[in-house]
């Protein structure tokens, strides 16, 4: 049985101690023990005087004037008929939720001797609480006036039996914490530490949470009709990485060398194993559509979460809709969830993630952590920026496993213990990747180094960002305003304030930080010229912008912490109207990764490309095509060819055989890629074969593109097509 003890000196979180004003005890003395008691051991607190309407006059009076006697740290209140917002009305607790600006409320009927505090606020740091019900075992009741209805609790083994009350719904929004004291009574006073600790069985939002139903709903709705309203402006596969997804996904199932194997190289493989459903269909894999379903569902779900982690940080279902709202509404992310990308699934783990190990640090439930885990390797399979969050995450583990130790000599125990815990799991998808291109190109490090992975493929010589860490750190900035827009911007700064004010990154507050790890990972990416990123106001034009997307994450949550649990319910709605009309401000000045999308559509060498792949798209009649995929995806995908007809740099044994030997290996088409100084590997191997005056005649040619047809094979009159 814990023994009553000091707390922890090094805390700073506060307490609020609810004392019912009555007439059978002494209040100035009970007032000035709490007080005392409080200072002594250096706690943050109030003392909330709560006088109901049969409160004797007297003891009113004496309440005001200690009120006075103690300025900022003892408040006389009166309960309210209507605490608002689903609290219970008139209630000690009611009344502690509407007033309260501390991490704790403790719940007493004012006859508990001070010298128990100690013990109490210790015993509740270790389990994590934020409501402290202490009442005297000896037959009393429950510490302040009773809350009605129930409160399913449990206790440990050889426990009492506690009072049964019912958690109002002010605190199951809150995803609150709470346990139940009792302690004993000898010789007319308190005696011995808690007698019983119970563990109460807190509500959570769930799929029953109207409101989230309605989040939910919301957003089908806005899903769909930016789908639709996407696929009308025919630009659902405008980015050239949506296209090269697609062929990736079919190839899976329909290639010259099917199978799993087509999932290795540079791209991660979770988004392409998750739309292998939605493209069996030859017709749903051309149009683009129906393989965006895997980003749209994404887009639902982490709405879903958003609302809960908004939820949980504010106690407001308000903060909840702002935190899904600022994510919802911006037209970069219902563009994006409109198209095979990858950006909706990775905001889906990253949101799932930060919802379990939310739960996790204020818990310590291991299921969220196993949960967690299991998100982290989503992130991890989906793209690249999920490595360096699965290293924030793991900080954070590390950091709350040491918190919820007490004996230093166990601390790095436990600390190794939840780390190796949690990162076998989460480790599992960088290990496996690193395996799988060992298996399949005998490189460990293929998708950093291999042929088709070299950041000098993107990078330029001239770019301004590599090397200047000031350039770098603005390009990214930008790339964020961007994306977010500069009202989004300036609410998720206010919030990031208040968020560090109130919460003092407490048990569960670093759950949240690793979201923020993905700002200082890109302005490394652009330093170290592993990726460019280009915005009008640095580069001049827009390239990469959407690497910036994922900010919008921390941004929903922060600006819902700008929902102030005192506020009444219409003000709480406050930043959730400026975050619409900050959306709605971007969308009429300008979406970013829409404009750059279009952008890439009408530059001259996607013309020409377009051109070209209509020409195959009009004359193929059939017959192997010998084709480098790299470079020319658009001219694959949009020439309409059947993927199993293609041999291309990923059909295992039979690309350099077919470089060697087209004939022998039944290749009637072969295209080549001229464009100067991005020539393709079967321009450098076969342009000057005498295969191609022999075997093969010229059938199309531009600038860019040569198509040779077998010789035997009906003529087809070459063309020149200018650029």
């Amino acid at each position: 049985m814990p023994r009553p003890g000091l707390p922890d000196q090094r805390a700073t979180e506060g307490v609020t101690v609810v004392v019912p004003v009555r007439e059978d005890h002494d209040l100035a003395a009970a007032v000035h023990d709490l007080v005392s008691t409080l200072d002594r051991i250096g706690a943050r607190h109030r003392v909330l005087l709560v006088l109901a309407d049969d409160s004797p006059v007297a003891a009113a009076r004496v309440a005001e004037g200690l009120a006075d006697r103690y300025p900022d740290r003892v408040e006389a209140v009166r309960r309210r008929p209507d605490p608002g917002d689903g609290a219970v009305p008139g209630t000690d607790l009611a009344v502690a939720l509407a007033e309260h600006d501390h991490r704790r409320i403790l719940l007493t009927d004012g006859r508990l001797a001070a010298a128990r505090l100690p013990g109490l606020l210790a015993a509740a740091r270790r389990e994590r609480a934020e409501l402290v019900v202490g009442y005297r075992s000896g037959g009393a009741d429950p510490a302040g006036t009773r809350v009605s209805s129930r409160w399913n609790t449990s206790t440990r083994p050889g426990s009492t039996t506690l009072p049964a009350v019912e958690l109002p719904a002010e605190l199951r929004r809150r995803d609150a914490r709470a346990v139940t004291f009792a302690v004993r009574q000898g010789n007319g006073r308190d005696e011995g530490g808690p007698a019983a600790v119970g563990h109460v069985a807190c509500g959570t939002s769930s799929p029953r949470d109207p409101v989230l139903r309605a989040v939910l709903l919301a957003a089908v709705v806005m899903s769909v009709g930016a789908c639709a309203a996407v696929a009308w402006t025919q630009t659902t596969l405008a980015y050239p990485d949506a296209v090269s997804h697609l062929l990736i996904t079919r190839r899976v199932l329909d290639a010259s060398t099917p199978g799993a194997a087509q999932l290795g190289g540079v791209w991660l493989p979770l988004s392409h194993v998750l739309a292998l459903p939605f493209v069996v269909d030859e017709s749903w894999y051309h149009a683009g559509v129906v393989p965006s379903v895997v980003s749209m569902c994404a887009y639902v779900a982490t709405a879903g979460w958003l609302y809960r982690i908004g939820f949980a940080l504010t106690g407001r279902r308000a903060g909840g809709v702002t935190a899904a709202l600022v994510f919802c509404a911006n037209p970069n992310v219902l563009y994006l969830q409109s198209t095979p990308m990858t950006e909706a699934v990775l905001l889906a783990c990253l949101a799932a993630a930060t919802w379990h190990l939310l739960r996790w640090c204020r818990d310590g439930d291991y299921r969220h952590l196993v949960a967690t885990a299991v998100a982290v390797l989503g992130a991890t399979s989906v793209r690249y920026e999920g490595w360096a969050f699965l290293s924030a995450v793991a900080v954070v583990v590390g950091v709350c496993s040491w918190r919820r130790s007490r004996a230093k000599v166990e601390r790095w125990v436990l600390v190794r213990a939840d780390l190796v815990f949690f990162g076998c799991l989460a480790v599992s998808g960088v290990v496996g990747w690193v395996v799988w291109n060992a298996a399949i190109f005998g490189d460990p490090l293929n998708f950093v180094r291999g042929e088709f992975a070299k950041p000098a493929l993107w990078v330029g010589a001239d770019e301004r960002a590599v090397g200047d860490w000031a350039v770098s750190l603005s390009t990214y900035l930008h790339a964020v305003d961007h994306n977010l827009g500069p009202v989004v911007l300036v609410l998720a700064g206010a919030g990031l304030v208040c968020f560090a004010w109130r919460t003092r990154l407490r048990a569960e507050a670093p759950a949240v930080l690793p979201l923020l790890v993905f700002l200082p990972f890109f302005v490394w990416a652009l330093h170290s010229g592993q990726r460019p990123l280009h915005v009008p106001e640095v580069g001049g034009d827009l390239y990469n912008v959407r690497f910036a997307l994922v900010m919008v994450l921390p941004a929903a949550l922060f600006t819902a912490c700008l929902v102030a649990p005192a506020n009444r319910a219409p003000l709480r709605y406050l930043p959730a109207v400026a975050v619409l009309v900050g959306c709605g401000h971007l969308a009429l000045t300008g979406i970013a990764t829409v404009e750059e999308a279009k952008a890439f559509r009408a530059g001259s060498a996607q013309r020409v490309d377009a051109r070209a792949a209509a020409w195959l798209r009009e004359h193929y009649d059939g017959g192997r095509v010998l084709m480098q995929s790299w470079s020319n995806e658009t001219v694959g995908f949009d020439s309409r060819v059947p993927v199993r007809q293609v041999v291309y740099e990923g059909s295992f044994r039979q690309w350099e055989p077919a470089l060697d030997d087209p004939v022998g290996q039944g290749i009637r088409w072969i295209h080549l890629r001229r464009t100067p100084g991005g020539e393709d590997s079967v321009w450098r191997r076969l342009h000057d074969s005498p295969l191609m005056h022999f075997e093969y005649k010229p059938a199309y040619a531009d600038d860019h593109h040569i198509f040779y047809r077998r010789v035997d094979s009906p003529g087809v009159a070459a063309e020149v097509v200018d650029r």
